[in-house]
C-alpha cells in the first residue's frame, strides 16, 4: 500500500483515543479519532479509511456493532477491530467465526 494507511478510531473514553491516535501516529499511520458513532457514520461516509478500531460501549444512540456494520458497507476491504472490557460478551462472539479469535 502506498502513503500512510488510514485509522479511524472510535471510542467515548478520551484517554484511549489518545493513546491510539499517538502509537498509531508514532507508527506512520495517518488517525482520526472521534468518540461517538454519529460522528463515525458521518466520517465513514465522507472519507475513506483502511482500518477500524472501535470500542464495542460506545454508548447511545448506538453501539460499536453499528460502526462496524457501516465501515463493512462502505469499505468492505477495510480491516475492523472491536475493542471492548467484556470479551465474553454473547454479541461479540456473532462477529467471529471462532472466538478464539477475539485478542
Amino acid at each position: 500500500m502506498c502513503g500512510a494507511s488510514t485509522v479511524l478510531v472510535v471510542d467515548d473514553e478520551e484517554t484511549t483515543r489518545a493513546m491510539l491516535r499517538r502509537v498509531l501516529g508514532n507508527e506512520g499511520f495517518t488517525v482520526t479519532a472521534v468518540g461517538t458513532v454519529p460522528e463515525a457514520l458521518a466520517l465513514i461516509l465522507q472519507s475513506r479509511f483502511d482500518v477500524l478500531i472501535s470500542d464495542l460501549n460506545i454508548g447511545h444512540p448506538a453501539d460499536g456493532f453499528v460502526v462496524v456494520s457501516a465501515m463493512r458497507r462502505t469499505h468492505p476491504d477495510a480491516l475492523t477491530f472491536i475493542l471492548t472490557g467484556y470479551p465474553h460478551s454473547k454479541p461479540l462472539s456473532k462477529l467471529c467465526v471462532n472466538t478464539s479469535t477475539i485478542i
